[in-house]
């Protein structure tokens, strides 16, 4: 059993990696960056339609982020009005996903995570709307078991 959060659109997204740095004071006195957020969105790889999921959307991203983070926050939100048109819209999925070989060795979907994704926690939001406090309920719905749909609409 797999947590995976998605992002499905109706058409090809560009890929986006993004890492903020923040300055860091070691003891010695000098300066280093380290990595302080973090944004992914990978396409391919993933079928919301196999795992059974609600959606309309046919293209299908990884996505990957820091959901305490203003930082990402605003980059998603970025990513988003340079990618999409006034009026589209995009999924993002937290969905419980499992394959088990059955008694023939072939990977069969288990069926208590396709009741889950078939009835998420749905939410809609506008691109300006879009909060941290939506990042952080992707992520962690409060309900094991329990898949979510936050679709952002620009």
């Amino acid at each position: 059993m797999s947590y995976f959060t998605i992002l499905a659109a109706d058409r090809p997204l560009p890929e986006l990696r993004y890492q903020a740095t923040a300055p860091v004071t070691l003891r010695s006195g000098r300066i280093s960056h380290e990595i302080c957020a973090v944004l992914f969105i990978l396409p391919h790889g993933f079928d919301l339609l196999k795992c059974h999921c609600d959606t309309q959307k046919t293209c299908y991203s990884f996505f990957n982020y820091d959901s305490n983070s203003i930082l990402v926050l605003q980059a998603l939100k970025n990513y988003c009005s340079e990618n999409l048109a006034d009026g589209e819209s995009v999924e993002l999925w937290g969905i419980w996903e499992g394959e088990y070989p059955n008694e023939q060795g072939e990977l069969v979907f288990v069926e208590d995570y396709a009741r889950a994704n078939q009835t998420p926690i749905r939410r809609t939001v506008t691109l300006e709307q879009l909060s941290l406090k939506d990042l952080s309920f992707l992520e962690d719905p409060g309900q094991e078991e329990r898949s979510v749909c936050i679709t952002v609409r620009r």
